[in-house]
């Protein structure tokens, strides 16, 4: 996976970079969109960028005004429907309106970011045996949280919204989940 850049060279945004790590990108001025713009021909759910075994492609999303793909001095529009067109770093996307009118964001591609790393692992019976050394009325809250979790999804969903609420300046959570006790040998029928 690639860390894919977007700045946006002009329009309501001009100026605004935005970076990210996954796979699908939306674009758009919906709740639904991971980069969302303003301007009144930007659509909800204008493009998207996403990740294929090739590399990152644009595809127009059904938006009202169309988008556009500028790649070595040539403009492709894009269809709604059509297969995704093959997008490298310093290529430009023109979203919406006419040529003047549109939204210009130029896409670059940088290295993968680092591997996360682990910072701390304690077991259960570690962090029960351990005063919290926490406000006790937000560590009260946390727990009420867990302890309303019905699965055991939700139960980890609720441990890394504490870990956040616990670390304000935090901007990620990763609970895993290890199962430490031995394993018994499994014999396979003959």
């Amino acid at each position: 996976m690639s860390r894919i850049r977007i700045e946006v060279l002009n329009g309501d945004d001009a100026g605004r970079i935005f970076e990210s790590d996954a796979d699908v990108l939306r674009i758009g001025r919906g709740a639904g969109c991971e980069l969302r713009l303003q301007g009144a021909h930007i659509s909800n759910a204008h493009a998207r960028l996403l990740l294929t075994p090739s590399g990152f492609v644009v595809e127009d999303q059904s938006s009202a005004n169309g988008s556009a793909l500028l790649h070595a001095g040539s403009r492709k529009e894009l269809v709604d429907g059509a297969r995704g067109e093959t997008v490298t770093s310093g290529d430009e996307l023109e979203l919406g309106g006419a040529a003047g009118e549109a939204t210009r964001l130029r896409v670059s591609f940088g290295p993968e970011p680092p591997a996360p790393e682990v910072v701390v692992t304690r077991s259960i019976q570690e962090l029960a045996a351990e005063p919290p050394a926490l406000e006790p009325k937000l560590w009260n809250e946390v727990l009420r949280a867990i302890g309303r979790a019905d699965s055991l999804e939700a139960v980890v969903a609720e441990v890394a919204e504490a870990a956040l609420l616990l670390a304000p300046r935090a901007t990620h959570a990763t609970v895993a989940l290890l199962d430490e006790r031995p394993q018994t040998p499994r014999s396979c029928p003959s």
